[in-house]
């Protein structure tokens, strides 16, 4: 019996995604666990969770033959997101979470064409702040500093 590239695809997703679980699973987080807490690997295990309901998902959807046309269509959407991603790596390496967090979701929305600044901004500092009290305060997440906090 051979497999379709769909299913295939689909099966190669939900092995990888099992396999990352059992090993998220499996690292020991004794030292930074607190009992009744959520930790440092909950957030992964969260991701990988819905990654293999996705993946399962994709599998039982019969979905539509694929239309490689209507990708070049897509491609200058397409590059402006990666871009700004690239973008966002390097201000949270520099600025830090929350102040890298609000300037990038400035600049997708801009880059998105949604330009009004009044709700431009308050949208932005909701994001930076959620992000911030979800990784930091709530799971517990380690976030790396920017460089320059350790200057003062």
């Amino acid at each position: 019996m051979l497999l379709s590239g769909r299913t295939a695809l689909g099966l190669l997703f939900l092995g990888i995604g099992a396999l990352l679980l059992r090993e998220a699973y499996a690292v020991d987080v004794g030292a930074f666990a607190v009992p009744g807490e959520m930790g440092t690997m909950t957030y992964p295990r969260i991701l990988l969770f819905g990654w293999i309901g996705l993946s399962i998902l994709y599998l039982l959807n019969p979905g539509k033959p694929f239309n490689a046309h209507d990708l070049r269509a897509s491609l200058p959407g397409v590059s402006k997101v990666v871009a700004s991603i690239a973008i966002y790596i390097i201000l949270f390496a520099t600025v830090g979470l929350p102040l890298g967090t609000f300037l990038f979701l400035l600049l997708f929305f801009y880059l998105m064409r949604y330009r009004d600044i009044r709700r431009m901004i308050p949208f932005a500092l909701l994001g930076a702040g959620l992000t911030w009290l979800v990784f930091e305060k709530i799971l517990g997440v380690v976030v790396p500093q920017p460089f320059w906090v350790g200057l003062f």
